[in-house]
């Protein structure tokens, strides 16, 4: 016989120290501190050149974000004297690259979610990648904020299956908008 060893144990349901997202993100720094709170976040912020994937996340999360905290966000479209204060910017890499936001596009399907004091980043590779990471920032404002953070998500294979059982009764928002 063999010896196993456990090298890690994630127990689900048990404290974390930092926000707990499913599927776990491949890269996720979380910092102390809170980036934008539900009540402060007051616009979605689009690429002057936005492409229809981008209008279309941005559509996404508005619908979402009444849904779930049940304010209404306003869309708007950067100019050269627009505030990034209290917003989420949202787009593609392509799209925000003149502003140097990331050093490295994300991976297919892939996203970026960066959280900074008082503005959130929302940068995806493309459609998927956009609406992937608009389930994470979701996610993270179920606690009502925001952190401080960097995400770097992108698929572990090209294919993706899911399996689901029947959730309990308290997971049941999040699994609906998971289906």
């Amino acid at each position: 016989f063999k010896n196993i060893v456990i090298t890690s144990l994630d127990v689900i349901a048990a404290v974390f120290d930092t926000p707990v997202i499913y599927p776990i993100p491949r890269i996720m720094e979380i910092k102390s501190g809170t980036a934008i709170t539900t009540t402060q976040l007051d616009k979605i912020l689009l690429p002057k050149n936005a492409l229809e994937d981008t209008l279309f996340a941005a559509e996404h999360l508005k619908e979402k974000l009444l849904e779930s905290i049940g304010k209404k966000i306003a869309i708007e479209f950067y100019e050269q004297n627009s505030s990034f204060e209290n917003a989420l910017i949202v787009g593609l890499s392509e799209e925000w690259e003149a502003l140097n936001i990331l050093s490295e596009k994300p991976k297919k399907e892939g996203f970026v979610l960066i959280g900074k004091k008082g503005t959130v980043y929302l940068i995806g590779a493309d459609r998927n990648g956009l609406l992937y990471g608009s389930e994470k920032l979701l996610s993270l404002l179920e606690n009502g904020q925001v952190p401080l953070c960097k995400i770097d998500d992108y698929p572990r294979m090209q294919f993706r299956g899911i399996h689901t059982g029947l959730p309990p009764r308290e997971e049941i928002p999040f699994f609906k908008r998971f289906i």
